[in-house]
């Protein structure tokens, strides 16, 4: 087993990266089925129709297993509240009467809240370009160009 730091990465990753040998793999690593994964019980079903549409794509492509079950659930929490908030987004008005008189409208910074949120967990997922461009594709060779000798 290697001994690494402190950040290891599992070895689907280091697959997909093109950096998994065999000095860099961790054989005792725990492999679960990802098919696992379903939308709790208790949800309503716009709730479950947002499981059914994005977890799906995450679990193939590899990103997501059993133990993460409890980070996707609040994934699509806030993928909830992200789209209830933007059904009320037209009728919001930037700046409402406070008690101490005008003030801006605390939806509108729950709504930065929830975007910087939103962007975290995209990231942590691989559902942005820049985040997929960091795992290279296995399988796929370079196409040699006249240029390929100065590379």
């Amino acid at each position: 087993m290697p001994s690494g730091g402190h950040n290891r990465l599992p070895n689907k990753t280091k697959e997909a990266q093109g950096t998994a040998d065999a000095s860099r793999r961790n054989d005792d690593e725990p492999v679960y089925d990802g098919d696992l994964l379903q939308a709790p019980a208790n949800w309503d079903n716009e709730r479950k129709a947002l499981w059914n549409n994005i977890i799906p794509q995450i679990v193939r492509a590899g990103v997501a297993q059993n133990p993460d079950q409890t980070a996707l659930e609040d994934f699509i929490n806030l993928m909830h509240r992200k789209e209830d908030m933007m059904r009320r987004m037209d009728f919001e008005p930037d700046r409402i009467m406070g008690a101490r008189g005008e003030m801006a409208n605390p939806f509108w910074s729950q709504w930065d809240r929830i975007l910087t949120q939103s962007r975290q967990y995209y990231s942590e997922f691989g559902l942005t370009p820049a985040s997929r461009a960091r795992v290279k594709s296995s399988g796929r060779s370079k196409q040699e160009t006249p240029f390929s000798d100065l590379l």
